[in-house]
């Protein structure tokens, strides 16, 4: 059994100070399926939505191909959006994902949101790998990308 496992958004004072934790112990008599658990274990510690489809949020993104959380919504400074995407499995997700604001590019941030990897656009969707357990900050802007294929 796990009971402690990394936090979905990280604390910045992880290592220092005191800090109260809360556990569950779920029973069932259901068959034990991975992704029910999983579901119910960030239903009760993560109050996010598990994101499949179309998101009626201020900033609308469509996942065509993969299965993801959305963790983090907000604005930059200039209005374009900043998402963070969450793996919760165990096998590494590729997912697709197109965006209703007309972004021309789409990257990769850094703790810091500073752009790291410029995400490629193919058929109208950005395409991101998301290794297990993974988080990825992704920012978008309106300017094309130089190496888009549309």
């Amino acid at each position: 059994m796990t009971l402690l496992r990394s936090a979905l958004i990280p604390d910045d004072r992880a290592e220092a100070g005191t800090h109260t934790l809360r556990f569950a112990l779920s029973v069932s008599d259901e068959p034990f399926s991975g992704m029910a658990v999983k579901q119910e274990a960030l239903s009760y510690s993560h109050l996010y939505p598990v994101v499949q489809g179309r998101v009626n949020a201020a900033v609308p993104i469509e996942v065509k191909k993969g299965k993801i959380l959305l963790t983090v919504l907000e604005r930059e400074s200039d209005g374009m959006p900043l998402i963070r995407l969450s793996n919760p499995g165990r096998k590494e997700e590729t997912v697709w994902f197109s965006d209703r604001l007309g972004s021309g590019q789409a990257w990769q941030c850094n703790l810091l949101l500073e752009k790291e990897v410029e995400l490629e656009k193919v058929d109208g969707a950005y395409v991101i790998v998301l290794p297990p357990f993974a988080l990825r900050t992704v920012g978008f802007s309106l300017e094309k990308a130089k190496n888009a294929k549309v």
